[in-house]
């Protein structure tokens, strides 16, 4: 609501440098009030994590356990494969998990 008044007001403060008119002579619309104008805050929710199945592990580890064994993380390509294989996982959410392996984070 703040910046629709602070342009409310500059608005009436641009009618009185123009015209010389004074600001208690114009009023806003009686229909529409100010408020309507505000858009709705949005709301975001927040996802909860979830841990991984034992299905989700053992494809996980059948595509995944030489590179991490080796400390190498794998190609973009082969994560999204992956990420195909496993729904409700993104390419993001496996590329953390398999660092977190590399570096140690999680144990193996």
């Amino acid at each position: 609501m703040a910046f629709w008044f602070k342009t409310y007001k500059l608005l009436i403060n641009l009618n009185i440098f123009i015209l010389g008119e004074s600001s208690s002579e114009y009023e806003p619309p009686a229909d529409e009030p100010y408020e309507t104008y505000m858009p709705e805050p949005v709301k975001t929710v927040k996802k909860r994590k979830k841990r991984y199945t034992k299905e989700e592990e053992s494809i996980f580890w059948k595509y995944f356990q030489t590179d991490i064994q080796k400390g190498n993380m794998p190609r973009g390509e082969k994560i999204q494969k992956v990420a195909a294989l496993l729904p409700g996982r993104t390419v993001p959410q496996i590329r953390t998990r398999i660092n977190n392996y590399i570096l140690g984070k999680q144990k193996i």
